[in-house]
């Protein structure tokens, strides 16, 4: 119950726009009629460095 009392309710946005770019090979998010590099975007990507993981990074392979 006290959880259930704690427990913390969000709310539904649209993702942002993103594109990746292949010649710095990080992801850019559209914010306020710009791209902004990942990493400085108000709202940012949920990946460590704001880039796509192409799975060459992956150890044991």
């Amino acid at each position: 119950m006290l959880l259930a009392h704690l427990r913390a309710q969000r709310q539904l946005t649209d993702p942002p726009v993103t594109r990746y770019r292949t010649d710095t090979q990080t992801a850019q998010v559209w914010e306020n009629g710009v791209w902004v590099d990942s990493w400085l975007a108000r709202n940012g990507l949920m990946t460590k460095k704001g880039d796509v993981e192409t799975g060459e990074d992956q150890k044991g392979t």
